[in-house]
């Protein structure tokens, strides 16, 4: 059929692992001879050897359309895919090695051995199909369709239904629009669409499953008992991610400046969120499709590209912003919870909840006529919460306040160019206007735990009677009054970078041909070149764990040659 195109395609992985984790015994000594074991050890040496494998499939089955009719083009696309991953593991340990030098399992004790296996699968079926139409490619039109099926769910709630439709006028393509040189592009745009999502759920959340505990007396002898650790749930379905967007294009000047700016919001329904229930229940109870979250947000962009003599030259500025609410949580609100990235109905996801603070104590009579959050050992140098009740306490969750929210805001990307004469420059720069961003104790606190004795420099500018306006408060082991998520640990996380930058040089071709080469371009090449922010200095801005565990992010420099024959 002259149009019609049918395609199969298939693909598939294999991942099998094996792994051997040998704890040799071994003691730390002292003056008076041994002291204890070593780190990790708690009795005899230990042997654990595992065996891992996965085998994913996915297959796919499409059939292309397309149809022209004068001024009339249709396309018309359908199909089904299927996903299935399986996972087996096998893992034996012994103890008593004999010698403490081979890792062998055969060498080990019979004594307090141990073996374990786990096998999981999982599977995904899904149906699609799409129409695109247009009329003289100035209305555009595209619908699609998708049914999911996945293993996760009951059969009741297994299939999920997700349609989509968008939309385009091109202005600038009517008849109206010709014989004027201004406006090269005006194109309208809008959608709306919905898709499933799974994430979040177990495997077999929706079957109880028992778990092989041990032993138990039974009947003169030790029977084997099962437990159901959580409730099952038949219930639960797909979580339905809606977005609207509407959006126009610009270009004037035959697309020297153009221009982009789009609407969206996002509308997350039936979202799985735990629920609080009586204690005396003794079981946990799964996660239901109770949320609801809200975002909104904008997108614009501006680009200017021109050419002057020999030089070419463009630059092109973008900037977004979203905020988000979470505005059903499916429990009552009773108060706030200290922490980042709480889940609170009628905030962010990303909030930050802790004590509002005033600086430091400056007096001891200060300490004594006002409330403290630990009475006996607070003095001058220690943070001062501020109590917002005014119940003559600090304490949560009525001195606990909104602080702010880890999420970004104001995100933007400068990307320029020029090139003159086989010169050619590029540069991008990236940042966050607004983002609040919180650091732990583990960080801020000096040795705060005995496995991370380290100090950063930051914890020289602690208080004393002579540096009242020092960073940290003043020294004090053994508790952590001084450390309570507040306002007073709160950074500004909001920053530029200058991500690449690339310098060239491209030799000319009436050169380069003499020597049996087309191009020859000579270039420099830097990546993270530098940076600004009002984040604490040790830590980078596009941190996300607030222990400040991250891999370091890494300047590159680099030159090289680019060389076609």
């Amino acid at each position: 059929m002259k149009g019609l195109e049918v395609k199969a395609v298939g693909a598939g992985r294999v991942i099998n692992s094996q792994s051997k984790n040998w704890r040799r015994q071994y003691g730390k000594y002292g003056p008076n001879g041994l002291n204890s074991m070593g780190a990790g050890q708690s009795g005899p040496n230990r042997l654990t050897q595992s065996t891992d494998n996965t085998r994913y499939i996915t297959v796919q089955l499409t059939a292309d359309y397309n149809l022209k009719i004068k001024r009339h083009n249709l396309h018309i696309l359908a199909g089904w895919s299927a996903e299935n991953n399986s996972y087996e593991s096998l893992t034996g340990e012994r103890t008593d090695i004999i010698g403490n030098e081979l890792p062998a399992l055969v060498m080990g004790s019979t004594d307090q051995w141990s073996n374990s296996a786990s096998e999981t699968e999982w599977a995904l079926l899904s149906g699609f199909g799409r129409i695109n139409y247009n009329l003289d490619e100035r209305y555009l039109f595209e619908a699609n369709i998708r049914m999911d099926g996945s293993s996760r769910f009951s059969k009741k709630h297994r299939w999920g239904y997700f349609p989509s439709f968008s939309g385009a006028w091109r202005i600038s393509e009517e008849a109206f629009m010709k014989g004027q040189h201004i406006v090269t592009n005006l194109k309208l745009r809008a959608s709306w669409g919905q898709l499933g999502n799974q994430n979040g759920l177990g495997l077999y959340d929706h079957i109880a499953k028992y778990n092989i505990s041990g032993y138990y007396p039974f009947a003169n002898e030790l029977g084997q008992w099962a437990k159901v650790n959580s409730l099952p749930s038949e219930d639960r379905t797909w979580e339905t991610v809606e977005m609207t967007n509407i959006g126009i294009d610009l270009g004037f000047l035959n697309n020297r400046l153009t221009a982009e700016a789009e609407l969206f919001w996002k509308h997350t329904k039936d979202m799985l969120v735990s629920i609080e229930i009586p204690s005396m229940i003794g079981i946990t109870v799964p996660t239901g499709n109770y949320g609801e979250l809200k975002v909104h947000g904008w997108n614009i962009a501006i680009g200017w590209n021109d050419r002057i003599g020999n030089l070419n030259y463009s630059a092109r500025f973008s900037l977004s912003d979203q905020k988000d609410k979470l505005t059903n949580y499916g429990k009552e609100f009773n108060g706030f919870s200290s922490g980042v990235g709480v889940y609170t109905e009628g905030y962010s996801l990303g909030a930050i909840f802790g004590y509002k603070t005033d600086g430091y104590f400056k007096t001891q009579e200060e300490v004594d006529n006002y409330p403290v959050f630990r009475k006996g050992i607070t003095a001058p140098g220690d943070v001062k919460y501020i109590d917002l009740d005014n119940d003559g306490k600090i304490s949560a969750p009525n001195d606990i306040a909104y602080l702010g929210s880890t999420n970004p805001r104001y995100v933007f990307g400068l990307n320029l160019s020029a090139d003159w004469n086989g010169i050619d420059v590029s540069a991008l720069f990236q940042g966050v206007g607004k983002r609040d961003y919180y650091l732990s104790s583990e960080v801020m606190a000096p040795f705060r735990d005995t496995w991370g004795n380290f100090s950063y420099t930051l914890h020289n500018d602690y208080w004393t009677p002579d540096n009242t306006n020092a960073a940290l408060p003043r020294p004090y082991a053994g508790t952590s009054h001084n450390y309570q998520i507040s306002d007073h640990w709160l950074q500004n996380a909001a920053y530029i970078r200058l991500k690449n930058l690339q310098i060239g040089y491209t030799l000319p071709s009436r050169i380069m041909r003499k020597a049996g080469i087309d191009r020859l371009r000579i270039y420099f090449s830097g990546d993270n070149l530098l940076e600004y922010s009002k984040l604490q200095s040790d830590f980078d801005p596009e941190l996300s764990n607030i222990n400040g565990y991250m891999y370091p992010m890494l300047r590159s420099y680099s030159f090289g040659i680019n060389l076609t024959f």
